[in-house]
Order: C-alpha cells, then structure tokens, then sequence
C-alpha cells in the first residue's frame, strides 16, 4: 500500500504544522432512522460516496452538520474532512435534514405538501406527494475512535483499514501546507450485514456535527476512500442573509445565457405562435361558455368546436403577449424560515437561537474531482442586484430580492429605469410588492415606460389607489395610445369607477380620436360605468364595432331600453362572428317576424356555432321541428306563413312555443 504522506516534503509539512487527526468514535445509526434524499432537483450521477451538510455559520465560528454515504457493494469506507481549524465533533440525528429539507421543499412546492381534503381521497393517486419522502436505508453500525497525532499515524490507520489516498495525495498536501486539520471517519458494515446478505446496498454514517472556528461560511468537502466517479453533494445553509456559492452560481449563470441567446433568436417566431395561443385561447374560452349555457350547443363534440376557434380566433382581439424570459432553473433556491420553525436544528445548532429569522437555502452540485479548496459562501444580496442588470437573469433574481425591501438593495430604484426591458420589469414587479414601497410619483413615472409589461407592474404598485390626484395624472396618460389599454384596464376596476364618473365629456371625446385603441379603451370605460347616461342612438350606434366587448355590453344596455329586431339587422351582417352571435340574443328574445326573417338568414351561415343557435333560436321561437341542416324547408315555411298572413300565423306560432316552453 503506497503511503499518502510517506518521506516527502509534505511528510514534513504535515509533522511541523502539527496535524490533528481525529477518529470519530461511536458513529453508529440506527436503521429505523431513515435517510432523507435531499438531492431533489438534481439528477444523481454517481454511485459513489454522496454528501448532506447543513451549514450555520455565525459570529466568525461554523457548525456543520455532515452527513456520508457510499453506494455499492462496499463492506467498510472511509473520508477525510479537511476543516481550517482544531474541531469539536460529535454525532447528532438525521432529524435537522428532515427539517430543514421540509422546509426548503415545501417552500419551493408547496402544492406537493397541500393536504388532500377526505371527499378528495379518490383522486389521491394522481395528485403530487404530501410529504417529504425519505429512503429507509442501512446504515453503519460499528465505528472506532482514535485520535492520532502526527502523519505517521494516518499512515498506519489508512493501512491498517486497507484504504487507497494516493489518487488524493496533492490535495492533502495542500490542505496541510494551509495547517488545516482533518476529521477522518471509518464506517464498517460487516456488524450489521444481516444473515444471507453478501451485498450490501450502502453505508450511510449517522451525522456528525463538527464546530471549529472560521472567518467565513466554508463547506470542506469530504475525501473517499472508495471515489472512482463524481460525488453528488447537497448543502442547505442557514444564515442571517441569503447565502449563495459563487462556483455555483457560475455554472448556473454560463448555461442561462447560453439558454437566453437561443431565447433572443426564436423570438420573433415565438411572439407570433403567442399571438396566436392567446386569441386561441380566449376564443376558446368564450365558445366553450357558450356551449355550456346553451343546450342547442352542448352535444356539439370538441373537434367541432376547434374547427370554429380555428375560424374565429383571427377577429379576437387579445392582449399583448407575456414575452419575458424565465429558466426553468432557479440561480438559487432561498427562502425565509422562522426559528421557532428550527426546533431540530436548533438542538444541533445552539446559535440559530440568537436571531428571529433565518434565510434557508439549498445548493445542490456534483464535485467532479477531489478539490483543494472548500466550497465558500458569500452573501447573495450584492451578487443578485449586479445578476439584476442582466436581461437572462433579472426576474430570477428578482424573485429572489422580493422578500427584501427596498433599503436593502437600494440599486433596486436605478434598476427600474435600467436600459434592459426585463431588468426594469424585474425590478418594478419587486419593489410593487414591498412593504415600503417608492412613492406615487415614482410610479406615474414609471407608467409611461415604452414596454407594456412595465407598465402593467407600475400600476400594480399603484395599487387600487383612489386618489384623485392620481387618477387625474392617469387621464392624461390615457391620451397616449400607447398608455391607453393599460391605464384604461386599470381605471376601469369598479372601485374607480364611482371616483371616474365627472370624466363622462372628456371620455366622449376620446371616443372621436383616430386611434382604434384609444377609441375602444375610452367606450369601454363609459360602458363599464352605469353613472353615465348615453344616447340611445350612441349605444346603436356601437353595434357596428368589431370589438367584441363593446358589442357584448352594448347590446346589454340596449336590450335594457328595448332593442328591435331590425336595429340587431346590423349584428346579423356584421364581419365578426361574435357580433353575428350577439345577435340571436336579441332575435331570441323578441320573437318577432323580422326575428324569424333575420334567423332564417342565420341558417346560412358559414360558421356551424352560429347556425346551430339559429335553429336553436327558430325552434323556440316559431315552435317548429323542422331539419337544421336544411336552411330551404326553414325558408318555404316562412315563405308559406308570410303569404298566409304573417302576423296570425306568428301569434299562433309564438303561443304553440310557449306552450311547450310551459310544458
């Protein structure tokens, strides 16, 4: 067996520095204690030793509490831990993993945690878990104690438990050069092999808790005896700040901007297919309402109904698609814990005592090698207001900043009038939910921001505000056709309304503005608001529109007054579908002669939805069951019935209807 320290410099090194080793004794756990996977979000990529370390630095001193764990048909392993300074050892349970593990996931998922209500049980199968699942695991069952005092000894221990250091030599040189120490650990299976057992699964160690002083948060990754592969390690930290590693965060940031590029160049692509979806989508929306309010409708199939989404979607007028990037990985998994929350943690941690509040954060990596320097930990809140700047990592670390205020990242106001446009975003959806949120003023700034998506935010840090003040800085933006569907959307809530209603004149003559939009936003906030009188003529004249709000509320206020059959002509001849529709409203319900002329037309019609509630509607009114997809039997009926004498026959007609509406 070749030694790791044999007669070399570093022989030398390791007797003048003065090396402690310590052999942890009594490291034994208890198979009913279970082991906790906490490398969820991580794909495991090796069957080799696996590391779990909860990590509490305060006060310039660490307690870290380790976890080992070999996989394989191993009957004994061993691991040094290098730590910058003389520590004091002892084991503790895995319940601080549990705990902390619960709380982090459940923050990060809290669906998977959603208790499943008793009249729900049949549907359990399908939902997602409930609780953290933990893998029952063996684990080591006999472990020895020495503490050995120069480098000859951890010749003579590695030797005498037939380990192999060699491929690990430089990297214990150069933690020795630095006078570090080590904590060697030995985990043997074979007392615990149970009776026709020839291959164990693993060896898992109880945890250690190792307290040594400390400059900085470090997390010293622990050197196998048995490592051929790359190492999984998951480490949750629990500091007074957020916490991140910036080797981490390299590698997490090198492959978003690699993601963001690819993003930037699909974009014009991608922005049409959304345009698309989301009229898709509200057509979609609004027909299957119709099919579930309307019998004739209901027994229409699915596939029938896409084949008019399909013909409708195009005169659906849909928001300005959502197009900001978001990676489907986080730069970093953080969230705000309590310490009452801490119980378990708090007994292996005696410092976690000394504050209210604690930032939990988990950092999942694959060590590929055994390295020579620990894992260092930094504060986050400088990191993630520089990452801010950034258009492939702002909102990412803008969910990350939110739990903050804005006295602690004051870079927060500058970012929201950055020169990105989802840096801006990023910022303004941050500070719109802080407690001390910027004043008004900063926000009416912010609303006249040239993309869409910033001003949807600034008006949420408006919040519902019914300042008057405010409102009126608001109308005057609303003369911008840029600005106008976002203010006009946020002066429309009915909690304005009521604050809005002197605005009736100027409104009246936005709706004389060439700009369609600033048009629509102005009709739709004097349609919304039931303060204001308008002509009976305006409203009629509103049913020639396209815009399928205006038709919906206009035809809702005329049929208040008495809307005739021959004034919904101009529904019926209308280009857009959802007016055509609109119209059999108003046919249905006054059941007159022009009703029957106009529905009869409506057979006719190239889309099937609107054919189908035209016979719908011609069967209520007239009583008659005469074939929907034979438009002509419909036309020599009425043909015959108007040269019999419209009007006798339409009573005798409308009377036979209401009969069996009675019926």
């Amino acid at each position: 067996m070749r030694s790791v320290v044999g007669h070399s410099k570093t022989h030398c090194a390791l007797q003048a520095l003065g090396l402690a080793l310590c052999l942890c004794a009594g490291i034994s756990g208890s198979a009913a204690d279970g082991f906790l996977d906490l490398l969820w979000g991580q794909q495991k990529t090796a069957s080799e030793p696996m590391q779990k370390a909860i990590l509490i630095h305060r006060g310039g001193r660490e307690t870290l509490i380790l976890q080992l764990m070999t996989a394989g048909a191993n009957e004994r392993a061993g691991w040094l831990v290098p730590v910058p300074a003389a520590p004091e050892v002892e084991n503790v349970s895995m319940e601080p993993f549990y705990e902390a593990s619960r709380l982090a996931q459940q923050a990060l998922y809290p669906d998977e945690f959603t208790v499943i209500p008793e009249e729900m049980k049949v549907y359990e199968s399908v939902m997602r878990i409930k609780e953290v699942r933990i893998n029952r695991l063996e684990t080591t069952r006999s472990d020895q104690l020495r503490v050995l005092s120069d480098a000859e000894a951890l010749n003579r221990w590695i030797a005498a438990n037939h380990f192999d250091f060699s491929k690990d030599q430089a990297t214990l040189e150069a933690y020795a050069r630095r006078g570090w120490r080590f904590v060697a650990v030995r985990a043997d299976l074979k007392t615990s092999i149970k009776p026709g057992q020839t291959n164990p699964r693993s060896i898992e160690v109880a945890p250690l808790r190792l307290s040594f002083a400390c400059p900085k948060p470090i997390l010293p990754l622990a050197i196998a005896s048995n490592r051929r592969a790359p190492v999984d390690v998951a480490c949750l930290t629990l500091s007074a700040g957020p916490m991140l590693s910036p080797s981490i965060l390299a590698k997490t940031v090198s492959a978003r901007r690699a993601e963001y590029k690819e993003w930037q160049a699909n974009a014009p692509m991608r922005r049409k297919q959304q345009e698309e979806g989301k009229s898709r989508q509200a057509t979609w929306g609004m027909v299957s309402q119709m099919r579930g309010q309307d019998p004739a409708l209901k027994a229409i199939p699915d596939e029938r109904l896409h084949a008019a989404v399909e013909s409708w979607h195009s005169h659906f007028q849909p928001s300005q698609p959502w197009d900001v990037f978001r990676s489907q990985k986080s730069l970093l998994n953080c969230v705000a814990v309590k310490t009452d929350q801490l119980s378990e943690c708090r007994k292996a941690a005696t410092a976690l005592a000394e504050s209210k509040q604690w930032f939990l954060a988990y950092h999942p990596f694959t060590s590929e090698a055994s390295p020579a320097e620990p894992l260092e930990f930094t504060p986050a809140i400088p990191v993630l207001t520089e990452l801010l700047q950034h258009g492939e990592t702002a909102l990412d670390a803008a969910d990350l900043l939110a739990p903050l205020e804005p006295k602690d990242v004051p870079a927060l106001l500058a970012a929201a009038h950055g020169a990105d446009p989802t840096t801006r975003l990023a910022a303004a959806e941050v500070l719109s939910k802080c407690k001390d949120a910027p004043p008004k003023d900063f926000w009416l700034e912010l609303v006249k921001d040239p993309d869409s998506k910033v001003r949807d935010a600034a008006l949420t840090g408006l919040g519902r505000s019914l300042d008057p003040a405010v409102l009126d800085k608001l109308f005057v933006y609303l003369r911008d056709p840029n600005l106008c569907q976002e203010v006009g959307w946020f002066l429309g809530n009915p909690r304005h309304l009521q604050t809005i209603a002197s605005k009736k004149d100027e409104l009246l003559d936005l709706t004389r503005n060439a700009d369609p939009d600033l048009q629509s936003t102005a009709w739709r906030l004097l349609l919304l608001n039931r303060q204001f009188e308008l002509p009976r003529e305006m409203l009629v004249g509103l049913l020639k529109s396209t815009n399928f709000f205006i038709i919906n509320t206009a035809v809702s206020r005329l049929q208040e007054r008495g809307l005739s059959s021959e004034e919904a002509s101009v529904l019926v001849h209308s280009p857009s579908p959802f007016a055509r529709f609109a119209s059999l409203r108003v046919l249905s319900k006054n059941a007159d002669a022009r009703a029957i002329e106009l529905g009869t037309e409506l057979l006719r019609e190239p889309e099937e939805l609107i054919r189908i509630k035209a016979w719908q509607t011609l069967r209520k009114i007239t009583g008659q069951d005469l074939p929907y997809d034979q438009p002509e039997k419909w036309e020599a009926w009425w043909a015959a019935k108007k040269a019999g004498g419209a009007a006798p026959g339409l009573e005798r007609t409308n009377a036979k209807a209401r009969s069996r509406q009675d019926q």
